[in-house]
């Protein structure tokens, strides 16, 4: 299932939340989630960058694929859009989840080739 569609405008304002992804502490608490990574999903959800899908179905037997490097650093801009949002939505169900991603410079990864293909209209 191909997901909207997302202005380039949108990936712009993502991207201008690269400084915070790099020095961002996911977890604040047990529960709560660190003030700038707050900040960061609600971007990601307020530009449409995060997108509703089957991430379960799409993801099922490919869960390594979230925190592939080179699949990320690959990813076209629909791929890397998806795994976001799984991302997002696996940490309902495993809490620490991106707080390990994040941490493992996974989000980076993902920044680092959004950045790429914004940067070579690919966009």
């Amino acid at each position: 299932m191909a997901l909207p569609t997302i202005s380039r405008e949108a990936v712009a304002k993502v991207l201008d939340l690269a400084p915070h992804i790099d020095t961002v502490t996911a977890m604040a608490g047990p529960v709560e989630p660190h003030p700038d990574l707050r900040t960061i999903v609600d971007t990601l959800d307020e530009t449409g960058f995060i997108a509703p899908f089957d991430w379960p179905a799409e993801f099922r037997d490919r869960l390594d694929d979230l925190t592939n490097d080179d699949l990320l650093r690959a990813a076209d801009l629909e791929t890397l859009r998806k795994v976001l949002t799984a991302q997002i939505r696996l940490n309902r169900f495993s809490e620490g989840y991106l707080d390990e991603v994040v941490k493992q410079g996974k989000w980076a990864t993902i920044i680092g080739r959004l950045r790429w293909l914004y940067d070579n209209n690919r966009v």
